[in-house]
């Protein structure tokens, strides 16, 4: 049978002049979850090549808010990392953060690009300075549109300034990145309030296209609310706004903050503020139980640094105050609490007041196209949770890239077309030699859990990873798929990286043999196979490559003399080293990662 082209296995090819085929790569897991399609593999491979500066850049092509993702995205990239299929997926987000640091700190960060000189028609009125609205501004920006950015505040950032602690997102770095979007020639109108109901009148005033991107907590609710069983609570919305504006208000000194369902996040972030302003004893209760929480190893880590105690699967029952205090029975975990304080964490959710001339979903949110994000308003989008309810950080970013998008094809006059939040433009090549990846083992980086000595403080900054830690851990990355997208090419590199015209899908250009050295004899197209090698005399058959595997490639079978052997057909290999980093014998061999190393390049611990 004859050998099958990588080509044929990459989803599309295109014939180029001599002997090069443009092939179509499929998109590793990780950069396929990311709802902004950053390069995760990219600037992963360069954090472990000792380069956290290029491997910023690499974030920044495509994150607006690289700063902001670093601290508190979702991270679906970890969710659909290979190594995650035992558990330990790649911390890709403590990466990106950690290189955003070493940009910072080291002041290497570029430039922000010049406003572009030629102007498109029309003004766009972007409301809402949230992670929705900076991006849509951002990206409508950058290609040529004049935005005016209009936020209530009088600090841009949304709930990244006014709801996340600064211990978990610092001031400093999200200012860093709302003066580079700002750079690009965003006017802002800050305190000045848009409603909703009137946003469409802007239209009338001039502005080719609205983008609202209010998000889910338009305006501060009281601090005092109504509690579980009519005690009277506190509100964690309101205490996290009042903390991040400067006001140390301290409910008590015995505090149990109540996560409602949706609420446990806000829970987290109000149960380590109280603690941090000067609590003695703060217990954090919800109904699910701990495995259902919906937080990672981070934040359970920053809660038993600043002391906070856990009560999960449990909900407050009737109480009774006497002689000053407030006794609660916590039902699901036995025992009854003293108290001086309840605080109650509500899931946010978008006010929309009912004379808004908008169709609405049926939870409630504004409707829009699924595709454009246009509301029933023609030219006016909605973005975020103002239409899909709570979201995350970067799910809101890929929101309102998409109503850009949806924006500028209205002002060019196109058709609605399909979601290409993803697309982007041709990122430059990043000089930079071949480097060796071999060391892909280890345990993932686990957070310090131990509380700081000494009484806990508001300023303190989660830790992070240094840089050792985070060399390692980027080492640990699979590097999935028959090529890295780490633009660190290579005379030894069969690959180019390149994009297509609309930026959807990662190509490469394959190149004619005559470029490559010593290619492997079995290649029937001339073309050298990217197959690892199996080294017979190394191979100890252990079967733990074909255990791997996720294409089920590898086969263990007898040689001629009767001991067996690993084997790979390299017609249908994937290329993407899951084998050769896991063989414990050495005996798979990836042709182009170790075949001419460079020993200056190369990270060592």
């Amino acid at each position: 049978m004859p050998r099958r082209s990588i080509a044929t296995r990459g989803g599309g090819v295109q014939n180029l002049p001599g002997r090069a085929e443009l092939v179509r790569l499929d998109p590793s897991p990780c950069r396929r979850a990311c709802p902004v399609g950053i390069n995760v593999k990219a600037y992963v491979g360069l954090i472990a090549a000792g380069r956290p500066e290029l491997a910023a850049a690499v974030i920044r092509e495509r994150n607006p808010l690289p700063a902001a993702c670093g601290r508190i995205c979702s991270a679906p990239c970890e969710r659909d990392c290979l190594r995650g299929r035992d558990g330990r997926p790649v911390a890709v987000r403590a990466l990106k953060w950690f290189a955003v640091e070493v940009e910072r700190e080291r002041r290497t960060c570029a430039a922000p690009p010049a406003p572009p000189a030629a102007r498109l028609p029309g003004r766009v009125a972007v409301v809402g300075g949230g992670p929705a609205g900076l991006t849509a501004a951002h990206d409508l920006a950058a290609a040529g549109v004049a935005v005016t950015l209009f936020d209530a505040s009088e600090r841009l950032g949304g709930l990244l300034a006014h709801g996340v602690p600064a211990f978990r997102l610092p001031r400093e770095a999200l200012d860093n990145d709302v003066a580079a979007i700002l750079a690009l020639g965003v006017e802002t109108r800050l305190g000045a309030s848009v409603d909703v109901a009137t946003a469409p009148r802007l239209l009338e005033q001039g502005f080719a296209a609205v983008v609202l991107a209010t998000g889910a907590a338009a305006a501060a609710g009281p601090v005092r609310t109504a509690g579980p069983h009519g005690l009277e609570a506190w509100s964690a919305d309101a205490l996290v706004r009042q903390w991040a504006a400067g006001e140390r208000i301290v409910p008590g000194a015995r505090l149990l903050v109540v996560a409602e369902p949706g609420g446990l996040t806000l829970g987290v972030a109000a149960a380590r503020l109280a603690r941090r302003a000067g609590a003695q004893n703060v217990t954090l209760c919800a109904p699910l139980p701990l495995s259902d929480w919906p937080i990672d190893d981070e934040q359970l880590a920053g809660l038993a640094r600043d002391g906070v105690q856990l009560r999960p699967a449990a909900v407050p029952g009737p109480g009774e105050r006497t002689a000053g205090a407030l006794r609660v029975p916590l039902d699901g975990s036995g025992g009854v609490l003293e108290l001086d304080a309840l605080v109650v964490a509500r899931p946010r959710w978008p006010e929309l007041p009912a004379e808004a001339p908008f169709a609405r979903a049926p939870l409630g949110t504004l409707a829009v196209h699924p595709v454009t994000l246009e509301t029933s308003v023609p030219g006016v989008f909605a973005a975020g949770e103002l239409s899909a309810g709570p979201r995350g950080v970067i799910e809101a970013m890929a929101a309102g890239r998409r109503a850009a998008r949806s924006v500028l094809r209205r002002l060019a006059g196109e058709p609605r077309a399909g979601d290409d939040s993803r697309a982007g433009l041709v990122p430059e090549s990043v000089p930079e030699r071949g480097v060796r990846l071999t060391t892909r083992g280890g345990d993932r980086w686990r957070p310090v859990a131990e509380p700081p000595p000494g009484a806990a403080r508001l300023d303190p900054v989660d830790p992070a990873l240094t840089e050792p830690q985070a060399v390692a851990e980027a080492r640990r990355c699979l590097m999935c798929g028959p090529c890295e997208e780490c633009r660190r090419c290579t005379p030894t590199c069969e690959f180019v990286l390149a994009i297509d015209a609309a930026g959807r899908t990662p190509e490469v250009v394959r190149l004619p043999r005559a470029r490559l050295a010593d290619p492997a004899p079995d290649a029937a197209d001339g073309l050298p196979s990217l197959a690892p090698r199996v080294v017979e005399a190394r191979c100890v058959a252990c079967g733990l490559c074909a255990e791997v595997c996720p294409w089920n490639i590898p086969r263990i079978a007898p040689r001629r003399r009767g001991a067996a052997v690993a084997g790979i057909d390299p017609r249908f290999c994937r290329s993407c080293g899951l084998c050769a980093g896991a063989c414990p014998a050495g005996a798979l061999e990836m042709p182009g990662l170790d075949a001419v190393p460079d020993p200056a390049a190369e990270v060592r611990p």
